[in-house]
């Protein structure tokens, strides 16, 4: 049997722990027929999913789908912030101390991304699927339990409510649309693709924070129907992708490993020194950490540029600055003499 659709999984070249990277999904109808009820949903991504688009390239969508489509996806944003701070307010005091170090982390990788920093987000894998808005009865349902929670003055409930209503006239415009005789199936909560058609959907991941170079399995699936046939078929694509060390990897590495380096030069001092503390400095302790951190910046890898020696991981960053640690006062002496 000949394939119905065709399905690309899009990645960029190279991707980067603890960075806001895009997977795209591109779908292109190879069949006669049109297909109905199109969906992708991710089975395995490297990080955690924090929004999923749509990007039409041969079939642009109608005025009402793309209002319906701006107000669910603004809803179902409102539902997870309204369940953020409800389950952040139900949390013991060493949950949010276990919060505060998962954001604190964020904050510090961020510094090496030069990026703005991004909050861990407080909903479950588990919890994705259950927030999602797919059937009017899903507003009702997160109205009551999620949204309700809030109190009454909040205005996160009150733009929940106002969008409610938007989606709500917006879907009464979709019904009067049908009564004309114009297919409605394309104005549901699904896609629909036209013969020839390609459509892609954007996912937009926060990939973890890695310390090291690792392989990863990315799958997602994609089901719809064929014509009009009421039976939904289902495919499924994959695709290996290296993800790189984070930014901080190489940095924190060299830091931590001129301190252990200037502790173990410090220690052999120490049992030839009468007196213990003319064996260690803190300014010359500083001034290794701080030596082994310009190393890390000077030889850490980065996809736009080329270097003689590169270092790729926590690892390397750590070994980096161990040898910086050792030799850091024959280093400092030489940089001093220089500005003498």
């Amino acid at each position: 049997m000949a394939e119905d659709i065709q399905i690309e999984v899009l990645a960029p070249e190279q991707l980067f722990g603890s960075t806001t990277l895009s997977l795209t999904v591109r779908i292109t109808n190879l069949s006669p027929e049109e297909l109905f009820s199109v969906s992708v949903e991710p089975v395995i991504l490297p990080g955690r999913l924090v929004k999923i688009g749509r990007d039409d390239e041969d079939a642009p969508m109608l005025e009402l789908q793309v209002t319906k489509r701006r107000l669910v996806e603004e809803m179902e944003r409102q539902v997870r912030r309204a369940y953020e701070r409800n389950r952040f307010r139900s949390m013991s005091p060493t949950e949010r101390f276990t919060v505060g170090i998962r954001q604190a982390l964020d904050v510090y990788t961020s510094i090496f991304v030069l990026g703005k920093f991004q909050s861990s987000r407080l909903v479950p894998s588990w919890a994705t699927e259950a927030l999602r808005i797919q059937e009017w009865e899903d507003v009702d349902r997160l109205e009551k339990d999620i949204i309700s929670t809030e109190k009454d003055d909040s205005f996160l409930r009150k733009a929940f409510l106002i969008n409610k209503d938007k989606l709500k006239r917006c879907f009464s415009q979709m019904e009067d649309y049908g009564k004309e005789g114009n297919p409605t199936d394309s104005l549901g909560l699904t896609d629909s693709l036209l013969p020839g058609a390609s459509c892609s959907y954007p996912f937009t991941v926060k990939a973890p924070h890695a310390l090291r170079s690792k392989q990863y399995d990315v799958q997602f699936r994609v089901t719809f129907r064929k014509g009009s046939q009421s039976k939904v078929l289902q495919r499924s694509v994959g695709r290996n992708v290296t993800l790189f060390s984070s930014a901080f990897a190489v940095p924190t590495g060299s830091m931590i490993g001129a301190a252990c380096g200037y502790a173990i030069r410090s220690g052999i001092k120490t049992t030839a020194a009468a007196n213990a503390t003319t064996a260690f400095s803190w300014p010359q302790l500083g001034g290794s950490v701080l030596l082994g951190l310009v190393l890390a910046l000077l030889t850490s890898r980065k996809a736009e540029t080329k270097k003689l020696i590169t270092v790729e991981d926590f690892v390397g960053g750590f070994l980096i600055g161990a040898a910086a640690g050792l030799f850091s006062e024959e280093a400092l002496k030489r940089i001093a003499g220089v500005f003498q």
